[in-house]
């Protein structure tokens, strides 16, 4: 969970938080978009409910085992916190 960017920000779409209701996971943007996230297998992957339809994120890790960045449409969302 947590608040993500795609750099550069060109619109609401890239501006992005991931969060958590009624335990289930939402990708949610500043334009008003949301869709559902699910953890299978160990993997971060988007719902059917997305309109890029529904694919695997790569979630990227620092030495920490921190969330850096994830990996979605093939473009990155950096974590901003």
């Amino acid at each position: 969970m947590g608040q993500y960017e795609r750099p550069p920000v060109q619109n609401q779409w890239h501006e992005v938080e991931i969060v958590l209701i009624d335990n289930l996971l939402h990708w949610q943007n500043n334009a008003g978009a949301n869709w559902s996230l699910s953890i299978i297998d160990g993997d971060l992957w988007t719902g059917l409910d997305c309109p890029y339809g529904e694919q695997k994120l790569s979630v990227l890790l620092d030495s920490n085992q921190e969330i850096t960045s994830i990996y979605f449409n093939g473009e990155s969302y950096e974590k901003i916190n």
